[in-house]
């Protein structure tokens, strides 16, 4: 996505340098398109483009937090699952209860 934001500000600079040129040339086309109009619509897109920034910062920050909460989540499991083997034991059916192999149930190595 960031590829596609910079790409856009190339767009804006391009279009805000042709403005500023065609002011400079006092040539009005044909098609009533003036440096002034050219000018606002520059504008109203980097008011767009800065509002979509500021956005993807907003997200990105909400992602982030997700990643940490998950985090502390898969912490907890394995912090829940580590007690319940230390209370109850690797073969006990309370510690299958939270998720864990029952030692019994565990494949057997092989022999060499």
């Amino acid at each position: 996505m960031a590829k596609k934001l910079t790409a856009n500000l190339e767009v804006i600079a391009d279009t805000r340098n042709l403005a500023n040129v065609l002011a400079g040339m006092k040539v009005k086309l044909p098609n009533g398109l003036d440096s002034a109009k050219v000018l606002t619509h520059v504008a109203a897109t980097q008011a767009i483009h800065d509002k979509l920034e500021a956005l993807n910062l907003q997200v990105a920050k909400a992602v982030d937090e997700q990643r940490a909460a998950v985090l502390q989540l898969r912490k907890d499991t394995k912090e829940i699952r580590t007690g319940v083997k230390a209370m109850f034991g690797d073969d006990s059916a309370e510690y299958a209860m939270v998720g864990g192999t029952r030692a019994s149930e565990r494949k057997k190595p092989g022999k060499k």
